[in-house]
């Protein structure tokens, strides 16, 4: 119902198609979105950049560390995340980056800030938590202001959970891809105020706003913004919380 939207899906799709903020497409992308963090007073929460290429013969694997994560810049969620370069089949990997140069993910979505955006593969520091992993906090922010958080554990694992917590940590009885587990215990993270602060300073400027935040070695690291979380689909469940 885009005439008068009343859930979660419809009025992302209402978003999408009426509201075009030309900051949008600066902070959709991945290495663009580092100026806006940076004019905002957070350039010490970026993570290093190692090597960002327009096409596959500008990249220099031998340059790169042992550990990497590479990312397409013009996209949400086209990740490597590499623990040793010399395990890589690097010809296979330069035949997926040439797909994600090739792709632009606006034609599926109509997800417009990725219409004629530049395509282009960042290579970053990798990074882990204490956890040994690198878990993400994902602040849904709503007019400027932080509401809850979704947090993942154990994506490659057969325990896959994804719980969604208000701002004091307080486990939320709603889910989105998965339903909630309560019980597994996902830890609150030490810096949760210091998130959530930077969060509200980044979101200001939208309606609505999805802010990625890590948080390792006593450091908060950005993530990425995101506006249409997966397109702006699934749906909450119970279906009440939509």
């Amino acid at each position: 119902n885009l005439e008068n939207p009343s859930d979660w899906g419809e009025k992302m799709q209402w978003l999408k198609l009426n509201y075009h903020n030309p900051l949008q497409t600066v902070c959709s992308d991945k290495y663009e979105a580092r100026n806006y963090v940076a004019d905002k007073g957070y350039a010490h929460t970026l993570n290093e950049v190692l090597q960002i290429v327009e096409n596959i013969d500008q990249i220099d694997t031998s340059s790169l560390p042992s550990q990497v994560v590479a990312k397409a810049t013009h996209v949400r969620g086209w990740t490597m995340v590499c623990a040793d370069k010399t395990k890589v089949n690097w010809y296979i990997w330069r035949q997926i980056y040439t797909s994600w140069l090739k792709n632009n993910i606006y034609w599926p979505g109509r997800e417009w800030p990725y219409k004629d955006m530049p395509h282009r593969i960042i290579f970053e520091k990798f990074l882990k938590d204490e956890s040994g992993a690198l878990m993400d906090y994902k602040f849904f922010c709503f007019d400027g202001k932080p509401s809850f958080v979704q947090a993942n554990k154990g994506r490659d694992t057969a325990i896959h959970t994804q719980n969604f917590y208000d701002l004091n940590w307080d486990i939320l009885p709603f889910g989105k891809d998965l339903l909630p587990l309560p019980d597994v215990d996902i830890p609150k993270p030490t810096m949760l105020a210091e998130m959530i602060k930077m969060a509200e300073d980044l979101a200001g400027d939208f309606p609505f706003v999805r802010v990625d935040l890590y948080q390792t070695d006593g450091k908060i690291i950005f993530g990425e913004l995101t506006f249409y979380p997966k397109s702006g689909l699934p749906d909450f469940v119970p279906a009440e919380y939509n």
